[in-house]
């Protein structure tokens, strides 16, 4: 589990190539209570940080995936449309956490040509317990890989006490990102976002050690 220190991420935000990102939110049963407000919470933080060189999508999941947000620019209405989708947020259903990440991945590719600079993620705020879809750990973490090696990083964010660490935490690794505890992290939005900022040589880094390893 990711502890960044958010020291110097705002300073930074102005040589940082635009983020082309994607939230997969996960609203399945499993999430509601405390935990959905706490997904909430982040992408309410990662939302109103961005900047209108920034483009967001929101992508909400439980037993199927739909687009709430479609590579918006976080401009003054990219923000409001982006809260409303956000507070709008609630829990029911089973869990197909492979479509919610797919459908942000294939919003996030569809996008990558708009900007050629931009840093391209999903980021999936979850608990990490699948029971519709592909579920097996290893699986998902090849597919992120392969997401990878075609320029799109997957990170996480941790719901609850008891969120999978072994899927999230696999995705985030072989998708050149990392996994955040959203319990941990004081100024969650901010960690985040500097690790979301890091740039296009991470993604570069990971593509060619995994390249070597034949994955």
């Amino acid at each position: 589990v990711a502890d960044l220190a958010a020291s110097g991420t705002l300073a930074s935000q102005a040589e940082a190539p635009p983020l082309n990102l994607a939230l997969a939110v996960d609203v399945s049963g499993s999430m509601s209570g405390d935990k959905i407000l706490a997904a909430r919470r982040t992408a309410l933080a990662l939302a109103r940080a961005l900047t209108a060189r920034d483009r967001l999508t929101i992508v909400a999941f439980n037993h199927h995936a739909r687009t709430l947000l479609d590579a918006c620019h976080m401009d003054d209405m990219g923000h409001e449309v982006a809260s409303l989708a956000i507070e709008g947020l609630t829990a029911d259903g089973n869990t197909n956490l492979w479509d919610g990440w797919v459908l942000a991945g294939e919003r996030v590719a569809l996008a990558m040509s708009r900007d050629a600079r931009a840093t391209h993620r999903v980021l999936l705020l979850s608990d990490g317990q699948a029971n519709n879809g592909v579920t097996d750990p290893q699986e998902l973490g090849r597919h992120a890989a392969e997401a990878l090696a075609r320029g799109i990083i997957t990170s996480a964010v941790g719901i609850g006490d008891d969120y999978d660490e072994h899927v999230l935490g696999g995705m985030a690794e072989s998708g050149g990102g990392r996994l955040h505890d959203a319990e941990h992290a004081t100024e969650i939005g901010e960690v985040v976002l500097g690790e979301l900022r890091e740039g296009r040589a991470r993604s570069e880094e990971h593509t060619s050690e995994l390249q070597s390893r034949g994955l």
